[in-house]
């Protein structure tokens, strides 16, 4: 009943009118029993997902409410990404994307799960031996410019996923990690097809180190979370990442996470969204971007 449910509110949520953003929430806290502590649910995408809307109000209470989180994002991998492929998750959290992914690139295919919070890793692994999947390798390394020790600080003020590399102003609880570039980790390997990136403000970090990739014979489609809103609380400019893409031979789209939407091409910095994902694809792929559904 709860995923019959959950299907109604989050097509309503699609919907382009105004305020159904609101009335989803409205019948969703109205119609599913309020939750207490940690739970298991199954997606609208099939997989099961453990997760505790208690504590984290971003990816885990939205899949208690619709079953899904950001549709548009996991609408687009599937475009993006064929079977046997690669997908590389910078940011896991506790493993929508991968999971989803998982299904896409089948057995033959790989899925890398960068998560360094310790806390959110446990459970991601938990959730990938839920579903069965042996195609996903989880990494506990942060994905950098460099390869380095540092630190992750938890910032439940936003949600689970909103942990940072980058020191909070206030007190915040902090673990000891290893940083990569992900050149440095896919050194001697094949390359992935497709990379989100969604590490709260040090994208362009990760930018930097992806450089070898992003010049490559072969560079990945990317999808990034670019935000004007918490980049200037982290004193970052998401220009620079637009300018460091393009630079690379991208060209550089935007499109809603949460709504199932086209793509639309960013021609300059000043077009990019104040917060959503931008989706970046290789210039030099022939007919990529004439076989996606516009």
């Amino acid at each position: 009943m709860c995923i019959r449910r959950r299907r109604i509110f989050a097509g309503i949520r699609q919907c382009d009118l105004p305020l159904t953003g609101k009335l989803s929430n409205l019948l969703a806290k109205s119609f599913l029993p309020p939750p207490r502590t940690e739970v298991t649910i199954r997606t609208l995408h099939g997989f099961r997902m453990t997760i505790n809307p208690v504590i984290d109000a971003g990816v885990e209470r939205s899949l208690y409410r619709f079953g899904t989180y950001e549709a548009g994002t996991l609408y687009w991998m599937k475009q993006l990404l064929a079977e046997g492929g690669c997908f590389a998750d910078v940011g896991a959290n506790i493993g929508l994307m991968s999971l989803h992914a998982s299904r896409l690139v089948g057995e033959k295919g790989r899925v890398i799960a960068f998560e360094p919070n310790p806390v959110t890793r446990e459970l991601l692994l938990r959730n990938i031996a839920l579903n069965g999947c042996n195609n996903i390798r989880v990494e506990s390394y942060a994905i950098s410019a460099e390869s380095k020790e540092g630190k992750i600080y938890d910032r439940w003020d936003v949600n689970r996923g909103g942990a940072t590399l980058i020191k909070p102003s206030g007190d915040a609880t902090s673990y000891d990690i290893r940083e990569i570039s992900l050149t440095a980790w896919f050194e001697g390997q094949t390359g992935p097809d497709l990379v989100k990136i969604d590490i709260e403000g040090y994208e362009l970090e990760a930018l930097k180190g992806a450089r070898g990739l992003l010049e490559s014979e072969k560079p990945p489609v990317l999808i990034i979370e670019c935000s004007a809103v918490r980049a200037a609380g982290y004193h970052m400019d998401v220009r620079d990442i637009f300018d460091l893409l393009t630079g690379c031979g991208y060209r550089v789209f935007k499109s809603k996470k949460e709504k199932i939407k086209g793509l639309k091409e960013v021609r300059n910095a000043n077009e990019l969204p104040l917060h959503d994902n931008i989706y970046c694809l290789p210039s030099g792929m022939p007919g990529q971007l004439e076989r996606l559904p516009f």
